[in-house]
């Protein structure tokens, strides 16, 4: 099984192309070998919003303020 990792939007395109075409999720998992449930999560998320483009994270906040930077600098 292959590592984990943030499909691309042309993979998230793929997926979404080959429902619209009127494959199922299994069908679609065996072509492009990505997990029954991605596809599954990635066509619903398009169902929910329209949209295929993965959802911002915020991360870490910074340990030092800009102005703090610029000083370092």
């Amino acid at each position: 099984m292959p590592k984990k990792h943030e499909l691309t939007e042309f993979e998230r395109g793929e997926i979404i192309a080959l429902w619209k075409g009127g494959h199922s999720e299994r069908n679609i998992s065996e072509i492009l070998d990505f997990p029954k449930t991605t596809i599954h999560d990635t066509i619903m998320d398009y169902k929910n919003s329209e949209k295929i483009s993965a959802a911002s994270r915020s991360g870490r906040p910074p340990k030092l303020a800009e102005r703090d930077i610029r000083r370092i600098v």
